[in-house]
């Protein structure tokens, strides 16, 4: 009798471990999902899906559109390896996010295009856009 209790017990402590295991595993999923949804909308958005919340269209009144290239892209891709590309593009577009991430602002497509309700005025945006290029000074 003993032996089935202490049994059952090591089972229970398995269980109890094996509950908060999944639960971490569940957690860090729901984080990667909420991260990968804020990538995709604007924070405000993806709350209000996340809570179950319709999301009403908006209209601004003013905004401001930025619009960037990589001159001499093709011939760059020409001149290099795929994974070099890759590389690339993920060190600069990662480093445009970390300024993005300074202003108030919403960017609407990986190639950098960001636009704001009425906060960013014409100096953010040459605020933005000089950060912008020193960064491409850098490549």
């Amino acid at each position: 009798m003993d032996d089935l209790l202490r049994r059952m017990e090591q089972y229970a402590n398995n269980l109890e471990s094996l509950v908060e295991e999944k639960t971490e595993q569940l957690s860090m999923e729901k984080r990667r999902s909420e991260e990968l949804l804020y990538q995709v909308l604007p924070r405000p958005v993806a709350q209000q899906l996340m809570a179950g919340e319709m999301v009403q269209p908006e209209s601004f009144e003013c905004v401001t559109v930025y619009f960037s290239d990589i001159v001499g892209f093709t011939e760059l891709c020409a001149a290099s390896t795929p994974i070099q590309v890759v590389d690339l593009l993920n060190d600069l577009y990662s480093t445009f996010d970390r300024i993005i991430g300074f202003y108030d602002v919403y960017k609407v497509r990986v190639n950098v295009s960001v636009c704001s309700e009425n906060k960013m005025t014409t100096l953010l945006a040459i605020n933005l856009t000089a950060n912008v290029v020193q960064i491409l000074v850098k490549y």
